[in-house]
């Protein structure tokens, strides 16, 4: 993790935590290339706790991370 390099098929598992909003749980993720990306619902404003579990094809865990996403208030001008 430190090279630089993608790691290399992968699956991850992602999580979005902020009450009173409900929980999201996105499972089996594939990342061939260590790249992935969600499509999330729109979240509320505020800050929301993000949980990334990064495991190999056998289940060995090969990173945990956790980050907060800040959605900023929004206003409709018309």
């Amino acid at each position: 993790m430190k090279t630089g390099n993608n790691l290399k098929n992968v699956i991850a598992d992602v999580t979005v935590i902020n009450n009173p909003d409900p929980t999201l749980k996105f499972s089996n993720i594939t990342a061939s290339n260590g790249e992935f990306s969600i499509k999330c619902p729109f979240l509320n404003e505020g800050t929301h706790q993000v949980i990334v579990n990064l495991r190999s094809h056998n289940n060995h865990t090969l990173a945990l991370a956790s980050v907060n996403l800040t959605v900023p208030i929004t206003s409709n001008s018309s």
